[in-house]
């Protein structure tokens, strides 16, 4: 059986390119390692002088899919790539860090496809899209990557792939110069394709002159991209990873050879898995050589940079996958389908439906207003309109957002109230609410409280919230946040309050931080619950401090709240250590118990107080099922040593 690595999850990200593209990977690698005295110990670093060039066999296969909407089928990617990967040195800047040219050649497979389409034409496109143009890295000693650059007309495709690849496999040493030791291990966050993942490092052999053994492997993430927020990683991830790493006495990678395998299953048991990614990686050096790099040093310097796993995203990328996304399309075909199958809120091969949809309207905004006949339509009923504003929703432009405003302002006088109140939260769908957008949830909140429609004014107040949170001028957000702080300090009962505490939370303002923590000391427990919400984001010292504090709070409810938020914060070792000390006291409930272990488990390999912790939870009788898994994680904590890297 597979060992399930528990994750927690950051903030909510939509999936934007194909994965196949989106997924690619290769590089990160040239490495020159210098050794400083043939008596002594070798000390590494990585640098790739000016006039070096390294050309390494490349071969990269990997299958990933990544369900939409909860339905049968998901969107799918592939790619199979193989050929020659080449850096060449173009000086060591006066910060020690690598200037690289980084070129693709000699492809003999290059099949790049989503949801069964090939992304190339043809192959001579493919040749010259991928094998033309080139990139320059920055390379820091310790072998992160710092930065890579294009030409601005270089192909969205080579910038997706040399990115990722430079993402996906840069070799992070723990220091530069570094003296390893035999078994030596360390840990390392890094951005990866599929996220932000966890990376721990082990010295596999004792150093010799000729060559250095690494292995490694990913054993959890901190983020992930393309899940929705209320997805719990915690419960749902299952990672298998192992790679090994040779590095050359004469000073640069000899080999790397990894796979990984990720499954995130759905909240409902037996469902399609929300997410599936498999892939396969080798790279072996061919040759080292020396070049004349006067040439490469002519070329015009790069305009377009990029981090690493930073998507590369412009008009012209958008438009190519958008065609191929939307597949023939049309609004006709469109507006039969939410007629004959509408009322009940999905499609048949609902998932391709919805991924063929929401790509033709981006494709083509001014079709947004041509769906509003089939929302005021008795027959689409009210799955149907939740469906249509979806749609409008993640189009997201601003005449999607247009066309979502126009079909509430018809339900406020058409549908009851209930469900008015649910389609007006599917504005906080919307990935970048215009000024428009904010303006209309504001006026609704004003218009509930006038009216005195509680369920309208709380709904919107938290809509309000998640809007700010992602929209709006720095003048505009001042002025919405003001009605969020209003509604909190005019607050009448607590329920009022504690939808202010989270639509405040939503907004994720730091200048609402002091009212949100003078709350974790409120008499009610739904407020303190709702503080502890409300404190998942932004991450400061202040707030951490008071999430691990509510660990203490009686009631139970406010604990797993507090563990819920704390999964949004990167935690230190020394807070894991103050974390831990609560648990040892006793002061966590028992009623906790299970939330506690899956937050604990997330953190299993990053402080020597978790294991204490879990060991405490055991010991007081969790129950036959949780103790089973606790003692599989303290098995695995006193093994990883020799089970991993």
């Amino acid at each position: 059986m597979s060992k399930a690595v528990q994750t927690q999850a950051g903030p909510a990200r939509r999936w934007r390119l194909p994965l196949a593209v989106a997924l690619a990977v290769v590089g990160g690698l040239g490495a020159l390692w210098a050794t400083r005295s043939p008596s002594a110990p070798p000390e590494f670093g990585f640098r790739i002088p000016r006039g070096q060039r390294l050309i390494y066999a490349l071969e990269w296969r990997s299958a990933d899919s990544v369900a939409l909407a909860g339905g049968a089928q998901g969107v799918e990617g592939t790619l199979d790539l193989a050929g020659k990967l080449v850096l060449s040195g173009l000086g060591v800047q006066s910060s020690a860090q690598s200037r690289v040219d980084v070129q693709l050649a000699e492809l003999s497979r290059h099949q790049l496809q989503v949801m069964g389409s090939e992304v190339f034409p043809d192959g001579p496109t493919a040749e010259a899209d991928l094998t033309g143009p080139r990139a320059v890295m920055i390379l820091e000693p310790t072998g992160r990557v710092v930065s890579v650059s294009f030409q601005n007309e270089a192909p969205p495709v080579f910038k997706h792939l040399i990115n990722g690849l430079l993402t996906e496999t840069q070799v992070i040493l723990p220091a530069a110069p570094w003296t390893p030791t035999p078994e030596e291990t360390w840990e390392q966050l890094t951005p990866v394709l599929q996220g932000e993942a966890q990376l721990r490092y082990r010295v596999a052999a004792p150093p010799t002159k000729d060559a250095l053994q690494l292995v490694r492997a990913r054993t959890g993430f901190k983020s992930l991209r393309s899940l929705e927020p209320q997805v719990d990683l915690s419960r749902q991830v299952h990672l298998v990873s192992s790679g090994a790493i040779t590095l050359s006495g004469a000073g640069h990678l000899a080999s790397l050879e990894e796979t990984h395998a990720l499954t995130v299953d759905a909240p409902t048991p037996g469902a399609r898995p929300l997410l599936r990614s498999q892939s396969q990686l080798r790279l072996d050096l061919v040759r080292v050589e020396d070049f004349d790099p006067t040439e490469l040093e002519r070329r015009p310097a790069p305009t377009h940079t990029l981090k690493p796993g930073e998507l590369a995203v412009t008009t012209q990328t958008d438009r190519q996958l958008l065609e191929q996304r939307a597949e023939g399309t049309n609004l006709r075909t469109v507006l039969t389908d939410l007629l004959t199958f509408g009322a009940a809120g999905r499609m048949p091969d609902h998932n391709r439906w919805l991924w063929r949809v929401t790509g033709l309207l981006q494709l083509h905004p001014e079709l947004c207003a041509q769906l509003l006949p089939a929302f005021r339509d008795p027959a689409v009923g009210p799955k149907g309109r939740a469906l249509i504003l979806d749609l409008l929703a993640t189009a997201g432009h601003p005449l999607g957002q247009d066309a979502l405003r126009q079909a509430i302002r018809h339900a406020q006088q058409s549908v009851p109230t209930s469900e008015q109140v649910m389609l007006l939260q599917r504005l906080s769908l919307v990935a970048e609410p215009d000024a428009q957008t904010l303006e209309f949830i504001a006026r609704t909140h004003a218009a509930a409280v006038t009216a005195r429609d509680r369920d309208t004014e709380l709904a919107s107040l938290y809509t309000l919230g998640a809007a700010l949170g992602r929209g709006g001028d720095p003048q505009q957000r001042r002025e919405l946040n003001q009605v969020l702080v209003s509604a909190l300090e005019e607050a009448q009962d607590s329920i009022q309050r504690d939808a202010a505490l989270r639509a405040l939370g939503n907004a994720g303002q730091a200048e609402n931080l002091p009212r949100v923590l003078a709350q974790t000391a409120a008499t009610e427990p739904t407020t303190r619950r709702a503080a502890a919400a409300a404190l998942r984001s932004p991450q400061t010292r202040e707030t951490t401090d008071a999430l691990v504090g509510l660990l203490r709070d009686p009631q139970p409810a406010v604990q797993i709240e507090a563990l819920t938020s704390l999964d949004e914060h990167r935690l230190t070792p020394s807070d894991l250590e103050a974390l831990a000390t609560v648990v040892l006291s006793g002061a966590t409930a028992r009623e906790a118990d299970a939330d506690l272990v899956n937050f604990l488990a997330q953190h299993l390999h990053t402080s020597p107080a978790v294991p204490r912790a879990l060991e405490f939870i055991a010991n007081r009788g969790p129950g036959q099922q949780l103790e089973a898994r606790i003692r599989s994680l303290l098995a695995e904590a006193r093994s990883v040593q020799a089970a991993m890297p």
